[in-house]
């Protein structure tokens, strides 16, 4: 029996995709394609709106560090051409830690100090983030996020002549919520 071509192209590990669906996928232009698409641009929108919430962010990290995965890539996102045109006002820089003197002993070496992200916000608050072991630049950049988000959530109350932080009191909190009724339901006369 002769082997079919698109059997040999197959990798050994990879489920076999049967032609119909091979031939939808060329129809349609690729759904996968789309949705990746997709992912990319709100990923782009995310690291924008990162940069909208600070005026200073510095990475550090050891060059030999081989934790420092996360703080580059943050460090690539920053200096993306959508995130510097979100906030042409931010800077960004890197600062490269020394590494520590090559030991003739692996068990004396130094430990190397972690990646650092230092990030000024645009109400002067600084905080630094520690890029520890398994963290992710998505998730240093979601708790920037949530932190830009509360303080731009606590300047509005201010502005607007309320007390931070909102103290709802506690008998409040147990009352039900009636809804609202649509105005436009309100405003019908009835018939």
């Amino acid at each position: 029996m002769k082997p079919n071509p698109t059997q040999l192209a197959q990798h050994p590990t990879k489920p076999e995709i049967s032609r119909r669906h091979q031939i939808s996928g060329e129809r349609s232009g690729g759904c996968r394609e789309s949705a990746r698409t997709r992912k990319k641009a709100a990923g782009a929108a995310a690291r924008g709106a990162m940069l909208k919430f600070l005026s200073k962010v510095v990475v550090e990290y050891c060059p030999l560090d081989p934790r420092k995965a996360a703080a580059v890539e943050l460090l690539a996102q920053c200096n993306g051409r959508k995130a510097k045109d979100s906030n042409p006002a931010c800077s960004v820089e890197l600062r490269r830690l020394p590494s520590p003197p090559p030991s003739t002993d692996a068990n004396t070496q130094p430990p190397l100090p972690p990646p650092r992200i230092l990030v000024t916000y645009l109400n002067g608050a600084e905080e630094a983030i520690v890029a520890a072991e398994g963290a992710t630049a998505q998730g240093i950049r979601d708790q920037i996020l949530a932190r830009g988000r509360l303080i731009d959530t606590e300047q509005m109350f201010r502005d607007g002549g309320e007390k931070w932080p909102v103290i709802i009191p506690e008998e409040e909190l147990g009352m039900s919520f009636p809804g609202i009724k649509p105005k436009k339901a309100e405003d019908k006369p009835q018939a």
